[in-house]
């Protein structure tokens, strides 16, 4: 039989608006993520990219 693997108060992540709020001042880590993003010299596809906190910036910095 299965174990539930969720740890308690996790819960609060499955839900896009927590983690929003949680994160909305997280940004230390968006100008790597940028230059990262141009080096690649072509579209980039970022997996996994929940609510945008990462993706976002980088469109808005130009990159496909």
């Amino acid at each position: 039989m299965a174990k539930n693997l969720i740890p308690d108060g996790s819960e609060v992540y499955f839900d896009g608006k927590n983690y929003d709020a949680d994160n909305s001042t997280v940004r230390d880590d968006i100008p790597f993520y940028i230059k990262m993003a141009k080096k690649a010299k072509g579209p980039v596809l970022e997996i996994a990219c929940g609510t945008g906190r990462i993706t976002i910036p980088i469109a808005k910095a130009g990159v496909m």
